[in-house]
Order: C-alpha cells, then structure tokens, then sequence
C-alpha cells in the first residue's frame, strides 16, 4: 500500500514538473524579468514631447552605455532615462548614425540598471520564438509581447526626414507600439537577438527589428569612430514621391533622380530647394537609395562631381564634401 501511495506521489509530482515547464514553455513573457532588460527613453524640446525605448549593453566605470534607435533620439536636446521604478537621470548622446538608425546614449549609473547578454542574430531561425521588449508610456515601464520569427532578411524602405533608407531587417508578428522602438528583441535564452525598429502599420501584429550582429558592428564602429559620413545638407526624395514634393510645395517633374526638398544652412554647395540630382561622381542617380549608397563609398573632405537639374538646365558642380 506504502508503495502504491509512494508512486501515486511521484507519479503527481511528475506530472506537476511537466504541466509547470510546458506552462512557462509557451508563457515565457510572463516568467522573463523584463525590467531588468530595458529602459524608457524621454526625450524633449522646446515644441513636442515624445518617447521609445532602449537597453544597457555595456557599464564601464560608473557609466552605463544605452542603445538605442536614433529616430527616437533625433531633434530632441534634452533626453531622459528611466528604470522600472520611475526614477529617471538625464542622459548624453555619445554617438549618432542616422543612416543606420542607430544611437548610443551614456547615463551615470546611479538607477542600478543591469546590462543585457548579447545573442548571436545569425544562428536564427524561421518560426523561432521571440520576445519583444519595451514601454509603450511611462505608466507601464517595461511590457513584453511574443511572436515568432516570419522573415529573417526582410528588406524594407523607411521614408525618413532625410530622405529613404532601407534595412535589411528581422520580421516577426509580435506585437509591438511606437514607444517600443529601440528596445530590445530576445530569443527563449533572454539575449538580445535584435533591436526593435518600426511597426508595419499597413498590416496587424506584423514589426520588424534590426539584427544585432548588424547592431553591434555599427556600435564598434561609433565608437572607434571609425564612421565619418558626408551629408548633401538637405532633406532628399525620389522624384516619384509626388506627395512629399506637395507637402514642400514643389512642382511635379519628368526627369528622374533626387529632389532637394530643403536645403540646410552650412552647406555651401551651391543647391537650392527644387534642385534634381541626377548623376553623383559619373554614375546616374534614380532614387535616394543610389545616392546613399554612393555618397557613403566617401568621407567628408573628398572631392566629387555632381550633376544636377535647375528650372530644366543642367549644371555640373565639383564640390568638396562634408
């Protein structure tokens, strides 16, 4: 009798053991520590308030280092991070790329923040389960959704304030908010795996992140300063993006290339708003992603000739970059 009631027991615990495992199996979000993995990013100016998300990679001498993205962090002068508990401390930017949409933030560690382990994005896989990390507002720091892994070289087009960049990105239909940007993606161990970036907001539950091998090369980079990107100094579109040229009142044109919506002060190579690139050092220019990739083949200081339409003349200019 001893024996059976003795078996009936192990039996049960057994069975408790598996229902509890498959339990935090496909509930990983809840059992996952989230606040130990990002943090909330507030960021000001003198018109607009707005928010997103980042994470701690790295604390060297009482200084805690932070990526995030730099879409979160652009045109703002005053930033702020907070941890699980509310306190919050101001933070630096130490290092910004635009192009690569990626931004480095230094905080005195006085909010106790941990710093995360970093994955390996390129041992992933299709249908791999993810966990998506971040602060959609300041009354609920740290949330965690989950999905899986859809795509893992999705290649999307972001029409940004300086023209269209394209990533090669994870795609996943987790689902996240805008205030989620810059936080971090883990797999099922809790490393980061990738950086959320954009929400598809054309379709439901889908989002996509950059992969942090990709992330952590840029960061290397920035921080040897080993990125020295030159600038055109003005907001740049196709010459197919016929609403954008009515939003800055620019007439329609024939001729195929890139558009200066606005030209920045600083500059003086001589463009004006409404000018159309068309050829950047010998090699014809049809869209922003051409001209990016061929302007950053350059550092700032090089020389390169460009042509250019005006009022339907075309002018040809040798310019030193910057």
């Amino acid at each position: 009798m001893k024996k059976e009631v003795r078996y009936v027991l192990i039996t049960c615990l057994f069975l408790l053991v598996i229902i509890v495992g498959i339990y935090f199996l496909f509930n990983k979000e809840d059992a996952l520590d989230v606040d130990t993995y990002s943090v909330y990013i507030e960021c000001l100016n003198e018109e607009s308030i707005s928010s997103g998300s980042g994470f701690v990679y790295k604390e060297i001498d009482d200084k805690s280092y932070i990526i995030t993205n730099y879409h979160v962090i652009e045109d703002y002068n005053e930033i702020y991070v907070y941890n699980s508990d509310k306190e919050k401390i101001k933070a630096s930017v130490l290092t910004k790329d635009e192009y690569t949409d990626i931004a480095i933030l230094t905080i005195d560690d006085e909010l106790n923040l941990n710093s995360v382990s970093i994955g390996d994005s390129d041992k992933l896989n299709i249908k791999d389960k993810i966990y998506a990390v971040g602060t959609n507002d300041i009354s609920n720091i740290s949330t965690v959704t989950s999905g899986i892994i859809t795509d893992l070289d999705k290649e999307i087009t972001i029409d940004t304030t300086h023209g269209m960049s394209e990533f090669s990105t994870i795609e996943m239909n987790a689902l996240v908010e805008s205030g989620n940007s810059g936080g971090p993606l883990l797999n099922s161990d809790g490393e980061v795996i990738g950086v959320v970036f954009v929400k598809d907001e054309s379709v439901d539950d889908v989002a996509y992140a950059l992969p942090i091998n990709y992330v952590m090369d840029v960061v290397q980079k920035l921080e040897n300063n080993e990125i020295n990107r030159p600038s055109l100094g003005a907001i740049l579109t196709n010459t197919t993006n016929i609403e954008l040229m009515n939003e800055y009142e620019i007439n329609q044109t024939d001729i195929s290339g890139v558009i200066l919506l606005e030209v920045y002060e600083g500059y003086d190579y001589g463009f004006q708003k409404g000018d159309i690139i068309t050829k950047f050092n010998n090699k014809s220019i049809n869209n922003v992603n051409e001209l990016r990739k061929e302007l950053y083949k350059f550092n700032k200081g090089d020389n390169v000739e460009i042509e250019y339409y005006r009022s339907d003349i075309n002018y040809k200019i040798k310019v030193e970059l910057k």
